[in-house]
């Protein structure tokens, strides 16, 4: 079920750096202090926004924080979403075929569990954009996709 959350309450560590948010449903009463700090300090957050799990909620907040953030936020949710927190684990991708990097994400746990009794990702992710899926699935930065291949296959943004 798709629900429009804001990203409210922010706490930070010592050094500033902003560790951890709780979600509300917009039309909660407790939902008027939305989240500056990641959010290029606009307002409204631009990480604000319609969901259709916690999961996809919390990976959106992250992806679009500070280009230069490398942790992290723990998103909780608060009642009035009925949404739990994910559980959360590490996964690895493959190496990147063209820069022979390997990424780390923080997928859910049942994902995690569909991925390695090769469920096709698509199916894992149905929401999640095709260049994002490529990431996770082969290793292939968007950014290489582009790159190396985009003058040949073209967009991927929203093939399945």
């Amino acid at each position: 079920m798709f629900k429009q959350i804001v990203f409210v309450e922010a706490e930070t560590n010592e050094e500033g750096e902003l560790t951890r948010v709780i979600a509300h449903q917009a039309d909660c009463h407790e939902a008027d202090d939305p989240v500056a700090q990641g959010c290029y300090e606009e307002a409204p957050c631009p990480c604000d926004g319609i969901y259709q799990n916690a999961y996809e909620a919390t990976s959106h907040f992250n992806r679009n924080l500070d280009p230069g953030w490398d942790k992290w936020v723990t998103v909780e949710f608060a009642t009035c979403t009925d949404w739990e927190t994910p559980a959360l684990v590490k996964y690895r991708s493959r190496e990147c075929q063209f820069c022979h990097l390997v990424s780390t994400f923080n997928i859910p746990v049942e994902a995690e569990a569909a991925l390695k009794n090769a469920a096709p990702i698509h199916e894992v992710f149905p929401t999640m954009e095709t260049t994002e899926r490529e990431h996770i699935s082969q290793g292939i930065h968007p950014s290489c996709w582009e790159e190396n291949l985009g003058m040949f296959i073209g967009d991927m943004t929203n093939h399945k």
